[in-house]
């Protein structure tokens, strides 16, 4: 995130700073990448309501999936930085579902995997691939999202390593896997271009009229209508993860409503999260 993203960060404070001239009780929410350096810098300069959104922690729902749970049945909490969140706090109907989790590595993983391997289509199916079980078992908790892409050399070390951790496709920051996250765009290109041109098609064809799970319109009704609702979001730390300077953006589950976010009490990251994992993500910003 340095030269290449020397565009990015321009660009996004030059839309900060009109909306602060033009708009000042305007929020922003900001779901270009990198989520983490943009909240971050876009906080620290302007003074414009930002609030940063992924929907990487959405990975609860399929680690709640392969266990044989029903995710609206899961109450869970994950917390870090944008693309590094860990899995601090994981129930199923009220008690700790933890053990599911290691008693699915001990006795169903290997299986899984065998599937898996053999069945993988997309690159970015990830979440309970080895290298997610290895983080877990190295950190102590389990990663979420994206955070599975972000480990150490030793699941990138070459196209076998990726492999081997990631699956056939190797993961997307592969050469075979970032060949199919291309050609996987110029799909969805290629189908809203055709859809632009045929004057007959509908929208509601090509774009069923039914609520996905990105939280950008429930946020907006919750600022302007004042309706109360819990979401994932990147804020300013200001003291919600201990050991995070207040003016690093964090990932954490905060309130909102028509009075803006309200950060909520979260639980304790490790120490070797923060120390092997977090700090050195943020001294890299």
């Amino acid at each position: 995130h340095t030269m290449w993203g020397y565009y990015q960060f321009k660009l996004a404070l030059e839309v900060a700073r009109d909306i602060e001239e033009n708009s000042p009780d305007a929020w922003l929410l900001q779901l270009a990448n990198p989520v983490f350096e943009l909240t971050t810098l876009i906080s620290r300069e302007t003074r414009t309501k930002v609030i940063g959104l992924c929907h990487g922690h959405l990975g609860y729902m399929e680690l709640s999936s392969t266990l044989g749970l029903n995710p609206s049945d899961v109450d869970f909490e994950a917390i870090g930085f944008n693309h590094v969140i860990w899995l601090t706090r994981f129930e199923h109907k009220g008690k700790d579902a933890y053990p599911m989790i290691d008693d699915w590595i001990k006795g169903k993983a290997e299986r899984y995997w065998k599937v898996w391997r053999e069945e993988q289509v997309n690159p970015f199916d990830l979440q309970m691939s080895p290298a997610a079980v290895d983080m877990y078992r190295t950190y102590g908790l389990f990663p979420v999202g994206d955070t599975v892409r972000g480990g150490t050399w030793k699941y990138h070390w070459d196209l076998e390593t990726k492999r081997r951790w990631f699956g056939r496709l190797a993961g997307p920051d592969s050469e075979t896997g970032w060949r199919i996250y291309l050609e996987m765009l110029k799909e969805n290109l290629d189908m809203i271009t055709s859809a632009t041109k045929d004057p007959t098609a509908r929208l509601t064809d090509v774009v069923p009229p039914t609520p996905s799970r990105e939280s950008v319109v429930p946020i907006i009704d919750s600022l302007v209508n004042d309706r109360e609702g819990i979401y994932q979001v990147n804020v300013l730390n200001e003291g919600t993860i201990g050991g995070i300077p207040d003016d690093v953006a964090v990932e954490i589950p905060a309130r909102v409503d028509g009075k803006g976010v309200h950060r909520m009490g979260v639980e304790r990251l490790p120490k070797r999260i923060l120390r092997y994992v977090l700090l050195p993500r943020m001294m890299r910003m």
